[in-house]
């Protein structure tokens, strides 16, 4: 595990990072940073219409929720989709620079 790490570490001090890395971990922090926010944007309306009922507002029925989930599955979909798209580009790049 020692080994493994000064070797890491040895690559990132001389700047010896494959070129298809940085894109790579672009699109995942990408992806995990939209679904961190498409997973909490529900759960923050919720609260934000509980506060607002407390304060004398109107209360959100629950077919706006069945709203919400629906369009948060959607927007995972697309997600998911544009990931699989992109992942499919760097690695044909990729085969392509080895070519």
């Amino acid at each position: 595990m020692m080994h493994l790490l000064a070797s890491l570490s040895g690559r990132l001090a001389s700047n010896d990072i494959p070129s298809e890395v940085i894109p790579i971990v672009a699109i995942v922090f990408t992806f995990v940073w939209l679904i961190i926010k498409t997973l909490v944007s529900p759960f923050v309306t919720a609260k934000a219409n509980k506060n607002a009922a407390k304060a004398g507002g109107n209360a959100t029925p629950s077919g706006d929720e069945a709203l919400l989930i629906r369009q948060m599955q959607q927007t995972l979909t697309k997600m998911e989709e544009r990931v699989e798209a992109l992942e499919t580009i760097l690695l044909e790049q990729s085969r392509s620079q080895k070519l």
